[in-house]
């Protein structure tokens, strides 16, 4: 009677923490995630970076931004009450996942201006993110090109053909 019961304590033992552990595997790797999981994770991780970047909290908004591109990052978008660029509204439009669950490309549509301009502009942004399984995080890598440009005059010819 005892032999049986510690049999059954043993197995539910094990049943469990092979549950356990494949849960903890599922959350270290985006490739072991139900797609309703990662696509929480990610979603979660570019709200909260399009969010700080709608209160112009950029030290907060760097925290998902590829480590080696955050100083390349400040540098377009300034220093928090520095940055030329203001949002005024952001959301998300859609999550899709490349080839391996540990990609996603996002679209988001936003509306900002770039100071001394009051000008709105409203953008379509495709957002590609990356998981790292080393830092357990969505990074974003923006496209820093697009936004240093993004609301300047663009910048008028000064050279002229004189008539000979």
């Amino acid at each position: 009677m005892h032999l049986r019961l510690y049999r059954a304590r043993t197995a539910a033992l094990l049943a469990a923490l092979a549950a356990l552990a494949s849960c903890s595997l599922g959350y270290l790797n985006p490739n072991f995630l139900l797609s309703s999981e990662a696509r929480e994770r990610v979603e979660d991780a570019a709200t909260r970076y399009n969010n700080a970047l709608r209160f112009g909290n950029l030290t907060m908004a760097t925290q998902w931004v590829k480590p080696e591109l955050r100083r390349d990052f400040l540098e377009v978008f300034g220093q928090e009450t520095g940055s030329p660029i203001r949002f005024t509204d952001v959301e998300i439009q859609s999550i899709k996942f490349g080839p391996a669950r540990g990609e996603a490309r996002i679209v988001l549509s936003a509306r900002l201006y770039r100071l001394p301009s009051i000008h709105e502009i409203a953008l379509v942004d495709e957002q590609q993110w990356h998981y790292d399984p080393n830092e357990l995080a969505w990074f974003i890598t923006p496209d820093l090109e697009r936004y240093a440009t993004l609301g300047q005059a663009t910048p008028r010819s000064t050279s002229a053909t004189l008539p000979r």
